[in-house]
């Protein structure tokens, strides 16, 4: 709506959008803009009169007016605006934290296509699933993990897909992938995450020529200050990792709340999963930017409810 970038023209053109979006068939309902100038403006524009103002009293530099149909504050929360059947469905959503048999359990019930799981070696050789490593929480003698391999066999024999996260770097790579490779997994079914620290770029060039058709991610929240500060430079690096092999990238929430981070990314035509969404209106939020993937705890603050009435296995099933 900023037109040309000329600020004499913001006004003007923001309300020739309005004309346009009627034209179009569409009802404008509410606008939200921090200067009372081009609210102004838009109110003599709104030949109805049916359009509420929101004026975000942050920052402007037109002087505060009297506009019609105008309220004034600081925050909107416009996610109540959407239910649930409005979340998009191009959004690519992950259980995340299937550790343990009761959230597997839980994970196959549901209508979730893709389930996060972090895969460690134990104490005795074996690989299992287990949310924090072994140097975090000690081992116990009586913990009862979940295998990798009955996992697996689980999740395939109900039609699921997994999501990786390699938590021991190269440490275990090989025998995750012969594994998988043992057992006959379809690289359509697999998405691996780990850090580039972890795997470097020889254990990514490995995943993917053992399975050229699976999603590759690595997080990359350290690239964040890079990103906003040297844009160039961070493309530059982003198209490296994509030299190994990654197709995705991950921005925790709290990372993706420097809204620049996650529009640049997707502007230079990056996948971005978006990991750590904490509650139900973070994830309304996260969803309505039209990230490639949202994982989130979905047995948890009502998601699993919000997954079923969106019909999740349909959009997951269409997204694989």
């Amino acid at each position: 709506m900023n037109g040309d970038g000329n600020e004499a023209r913001i006004a003007e053109r923001k309300a020739e959008v309005l004309r346009e979006l009627r034209g179009r068939g569409y009802r404008v309902f509410a606008v939200v803009d921090n200067e009372p100038f081009n609210i102004e403006t838009m109110a003599d524009a709104d030949e109805p009169g049916e359009i509420l103002f929101l004026h975000a009293d942050t920052l402007f530099l037109s002087p505060m007016r009297d506009t019609p149909r105008t309220l004034r504050g600081r925050d909107y929360d416009i996610t109540r605006l959407f239910g649930h059947a409005g979340i998009p469905d191009r959004v690519q959503f992950v259980w995340h934290g299937v550790h343990d048999a009761g959230s597997l359990e839980g994970f196959l019930r549901s209508p979730m296509q893709w389930c996060e799981a972090s895969v460690r070696t134990d104490p005795y050789g074996a690989l299992v699933l287990r949310d924090r490593s072994y140097a975090e929480v000690a081992w116990r003698r009586d913990e009862s993990p979940l295998g990798f391999e009955r996992f697996g066999d689980r999740a395939l024999r109900n039609g699921k897909s997994m999501k990786l996260d390699l938590e021991e770097g190269r440490g275990s790579l090989d025998r995750v992938l012969g594994t998988l490779c043992m057992h006959g997994v379809p690289a359509e079914r697999l998405w691996f995450n780990a850090p580039v620290e972890q795997l470097g770029r020889d254990g990514f060039r490995l995943i993917r020529s053992v399975f050229p058709g699976a999603t590759i991610q690595c997080p990359v929240d350290f690239l964040a200050p890079v990103i906003r500060a040297m844009p160039d430079r961070a493309m530059e690096m982003l198209h490296h990792l994509g030299d190994w092999g990654i197709d995705r990238v991950s921005l925790a929430w709290a990372t993706e709340r420097q809204h620049r981070v996650f529009a640049l990314l997707d502007a230079w035509g990056f996948a971005v999963n978006l990991y750590d969404v904490p509650d139900l209106r973070a994830f309304l939020e996260a969803a309505l930017m039209l990230p490639r993937s949202l994982t989130a705890r979905f047995g948890e603050a009502g998601l699993l409810q919000v997954a079923a009435e969106t019909d999740v296995a349909c959009m997951a099933s269409d997204a694989a």
